[in-house]
This record gives structure tokens, C-alpha cells and sequence, in this order.
């Protein structure tokens, strides 16, 4: 119980909300899948690049250069460490 109030102290309901997302599609989809902010739910000036940012550098999703457009684009999966630390949220 510590450590999951300890993880709770580390994490923003943001940051919760897209480690969750990504928890699921890897699961649904298998670990090797590149997810882009918008296709996590980001649009405009949306908090998601920002808070994917966040979660990188945490250890918790890693993130790939996607060539779909001419401008750069990442795409994001969620690591193992990200993974375990979701589980201890469930």
C-alpha cells in the first residue's frame, strides 16, 4: 500500500489517463505499436505531447520518430518499468 501511495504522489491524473491508454493498446495490440499523441486523444494545443514528454522521462514510455509526414512525429509505446507501475494502479 505505501508504494502505490507513493507512485499516486508521482503521477498526475494526466499522466494516469495516457500510461492507462497505453497500457491497454499494448495489450490489445502487442508491445511493438507506435502510438502518436492524437491518436491517444491530443488535438490542437493539447496537453498530451507535454505530458508523454513527462512520462519519458520518467522511464514510464519510450518514444520513436514516425516518417507518415514531412514534419518529425513521435510515436509512443509504454515500457516495461511503465507497465509494472500501471499494474500496481489495477
Amino acid at each position: 500500500m505505501l508504494t502505490r501511495c507513493k507512485l499516486i504522489g508521482l503521477l498526475t491524473p494526466r499522466q494516469l489517463e495516457l500510461l492507462k491508454s497505453l497500457y491497454e493498446l499494448r495489450i490489445q495490440m502487442g508491445a511493438a505499436s507506435l502510438w502518436r499523441p492524437k491518436d491517444l486523444g491530443a488535438y490542437r494545443h493539447s496537453h498530451h505531447a507535454k505530458t508523454l514528454s513527462s512520462l519519458e522521462q520518467q522511464g514510464l514510455v519510450e518514444r520513436e520518430p514516425c516518417s507518415e509526414t514531412v514534419r518529425t512525429q513521435y510515436g509512443y509505446r509504454i515500457t516495461t518499468k511503465g507497465h509494472d507501475t500501471f499494474e500496481q494502479f489495477r
